[in-house]
């Protein structure tokens, strides 16, 4: 298995969380002490890079723990993305994490020294492979969170077309897993066993809480059971009135999306949210990475202004915090160029600079109607079970709402 020297040194360079205007505080040899670690324990490859033994992965993979383990399965969900699962369904219920990751396929070389992939090179592959060596990156990272929390076992099955699907075996005792040859369906997918007394203690599992506020706005279709967890990106962009109902909630002004290359990454907006600082939410392959303000001291972003992307960008070692590289900045800079598009005429000049004029306050006159329509739509819901007058005057309370609403909402 190739391993890149440069992308290795950039994962471990920046698994310190250093923001772009914070200068480093890791020891220089940080990256360099590590990656000579690394390849004195492996074998140079043709590729210019070298190929470590799994075991000695792991074993540096442990001091980038997840600040969360149980964010594992945000991980397996990003290999379910990456994987090309559509839906993406996940299980879960007696003590067992259970996801399907897609028609993909792994190797028998791959999954024996799965946690070699984490500094796997894709420098050479097409998109398609880039996306699938990707995802067994993010399958790498998954099983290494996982395995700090002791479960009793992971099974990692991945069928192929008309051929003999191979089954892994990981546990406590046994980190590098145990591989068998299997009948099994195409694709790939995965078990997490964490035994059944854990989770008669628990409402609701750490994992599914982590995918009910990691994954609620993903353009993906995210499935515990059969329950919809994945709402899409444009409801990132409401104001909430009522909880789990976002439908009932105004819509950003100038809708706008957002491209990268010519592609489609997200959208971004005026929300109504009350002269509050502009906010971008940058999803990885479905799953919540970070959520910032946008714009700094030298470029300041329009008040209510919102942004949210789903892209494919490289994280730290620690799967914490993305890295600021030259992708970050080329995502960043298509959600400037929608700003200064849609950013309120009072706020700056053409291009998106802060003037000395103060920022439009466009949205005055809405939370009055707002409120209204949220009182309404409680009423309504409350009185939906029994009908009779409680729900009639929630409809006309809402109805009221709506209508202050349409005459106020401005026309820009």
């Amino acid at each position: 298995m190739g391993i890149d020297p440069a992308v290795a040194s950039g994962l471990i360079d920046s698994a310190r969380v250093i923001e772009p205007s914070e200068p480093s505080d890791a020891p220089p040899d940080v990256a360099g002490s590590l990656l000579a670690e690394l390849a004195a324990g492996g074998d140079l490859v043709d590729e210019g890079g070298f190929s470590i033994d799994a075991g000695k992965a792991l074993d540096k993979l442990r001091g980038f723990a997840l600040a969360d383990p149980h964010a594992y399965v945000l991980l397996l969900i990003e290999a379910a993305v990456l994987g090309g699962a559509d839906p993406i369904e996940i299980e879960l219920g007696a003590g067992v994490v259970s996801i399907e990751l897609g028609p993909i396929e792994f190797s028998r070389e791959e999954l024996e020294q799965l946690f070699a992939a984490v500094f796997i090179d894709l420098s050479d592959a097409d998109p398609v492979e880039r996306r699938r060596r990707r995802a067994l990156q993010k399958l790498a990272f998954a099983c290494n969170a996982a395995l700090s929390l002791e479960p009793k076992q992971i099974e990692i099955e991945s069928g192929g077309q008309g051929s003999e699907g191979l089954h892994v075996r990981l546990s406590p005792e046994q980190k590098l897993g145990e591989l068998e040859s299997r009948k099994l369906v195409a694709g790939a997918r995965v078990r997490v066993h964490h035994g059944a007394i854990a989770s008669l203690a628990q409402v609701q599992s750490p994992e599914e809480a982590l995918i009910r506020s990691h994954c609620a706005y993903s353009p993906a279709a995210i499935f515990i059971g059969d329950e919809r967890i994945s709402q899409g990106l444009r409801f990132a962009l409401h104001v909430q009135l009522v909880p789990d109902e976002l439908r009932f909630s105004p819509q950003v002004r100038k809708r706008t999306r957002i491209t990268l290359d010519g592609a489609p990454i997200g959208l971004a907006g005026l929300r109504y949210s009350g002269n509050q600082p502009a906010v971008v939410s940058i999803l990885t392959n479905g799953v919540l990475a970070e959520r910032f303000e946008l714009g700094s001291a030298s470029r300041r972003a329009a008040p209510d202004f919102g942004a949210i992307v789903d892209v494919d960008l490289p994280k730290d070692l620690g799967q914490a915090k993305l890295l600021r590289g030259p992708e970050f900045t080329r995502v960043l800079d298509a959600i400037w160029a929608v700003h200064d598009k849609i950013a309120p005429a009072k706020f700056g000049d053409a291009t998106g600079v802060a003037s000395d004029q103060p920022a439009e306050r466009s949205h005055e006159g809405i939370y009055l109607p707002m409120l209204i329509l949220g009182i309404g739509t409680v009423l309504t819901m409350f009185g939906f079970g029994s009908g009779g007058w409680l729900m009639t005057l929630g409809l006309a309370t809402a109805a009221l709402g709506v209508v202050i609403l349409l005459f106020r909402i401005p026309r820009n």
